[in-house]
C-alpha cells in the first residue's frame, strides 16, 4: 500500500513486513501514483520457473 511517501507491505494477518522486502518497498516508492494498494503474493522462482517456498522463507531480511 502506498499513501504519499509512505509505503507499507502487510502480511495476510496484518503484520508489517515492509522491512523484509526492501526491493518491493523501493519499487513502490518509484511508481508515479501517489496512492495505491496491490493485492498479491510474493514468490521466489527457481531456475526452472517453479515457485520455491523454502527459498522465500530463507530470504535474507536485509
Amino acid at each position: 500500500m502506498r499513501a504519499g511517501d509512505r509505503v507499507r507491505l502487510e502480511s495476510k494477518a496484518g503484520l508489517n513486513w515492509t522491512w523484509r522486502y526492501p526491493f518491493i518497498t523501493e519499487t513502490a516508492r518509484k511508481m508515479c501514483q501517489a496512492h495505491f494498494a496491490i493485492d498479491g503474493e510474493i514468490v521466489v522462482l527457481d531456475l526452472r520457473g517453479v515457485s520455491d517456498f523454502d527459498a522465500l522463507s530463507s530470504t535474507p531480511s536485509t
